[in-house]
């Protein structure tokens, strides 16, 4: 069962905000397939400019995948393309990988792993990383329980 989301254009817009003209071309191109209802030319597309190591694209893929839209819902799938866009640096892959680790989902749960990709996303400013960091700090999941540390990150 495929399950579109209707409100995939204004969440990809606004995370577009943060991403080089080049990007914004691709996204959009993307976008509009979606949105003339040929998503499997969205998808297509998403998968070309990922395969040539686009990390945006590789994520959005991992975004796809962990919430179902356009495709099946496959955690295991999400965490693949979460994975090669945060290896390369892309901020909010790190983050969601993060939870991945953290909540068990596509991978064994593991709060230190959880605490490695936060880390990487929060030392690029990534808000809910930082915030989740403070959390896992106060609690001493995957890291030592630091009350000056969780309130550094909150």
């Amino acid at each position: 069962m495929t399950i579109t989301f209707p409100y995939l254009r204004a969440i990809i817009m606004a995370m577009m905000m943060v991403f080089t003209v080049t990007a914004h071309a691709d996204v959009v191109k993307n976008i509009a397939a979606y949105e003339a209802g040929d998503y499997q030319t969205a998808l297509n597309e998403f998968h070309k400019s990922a395969d040539e190591g686009d990390a945006d694209a590789q994520y959005y893929i991992g975004v796809l995948y962990h919430f179902g839209y356009i495709v099946e819902q496959d955690d295991q799938e999400a965490v693949k393309w979460y994975r090669r866009a945060a290896e390369q640096g892309q901020p909010d892959a790190q983050h969601n990988l993060g939870q991945m680790y953290f909540k068990g989902r596509g991978v064994e749960q593991d709060d230190q792993e959880a605490a490695v990709w936060y880390h990487r996303a929060a030392d690029q400013g990534d808000v809910l990383a930082q915030l989740n960091l403070g959390f896992i700090s106060s609690k001493g999941r995957g890291v030592l329980r630091d009350y000056k540390q969780a309130a550094a990150w909150f």
